[in-house]
């Protein structure tokens, strides 16, 4: 956990999802919506930095890849199930 919080500077926002208040449902609002004006401005206006956009897509392509690999493997683990249960 500690890794994830220090690839995202620590930037953190815990949410009572039962809140029934509703200046407690107010001040989270706030609090979320002031990280994401200090991201913005962190970043130079934009939500998100091009150099995070392309690790994101990189991660994204290796995973379809490894989904894609394990699909294969599966797919060929099942035409030679049943040459076992033969046997």
């Amino acid at each position: 956990m500690q890794e994830i919080l220090k690839s995202c500077k620590n930037r953190v926002v815990l949410f009572d999802n039962k809140a029934r208040d509703e200046n407690k449902k107010d001040e989270q609002l706030k609090e979320v919506l002031s990280l994401i004006n200090k991201v913005i401005a962190e970043n130079g206006g934009k939500p998100y930095t091009d150099e995070f956009f392309e690790k994101l897509k990189a991660v994204i392509e290796c995973i379809l890849g490894l989904s894609s690999f394990v699909e294969g493997v599966v797919g060929s683990l099942n035409l030679k199930i049943p040459l076992f249960e033969r046997k």
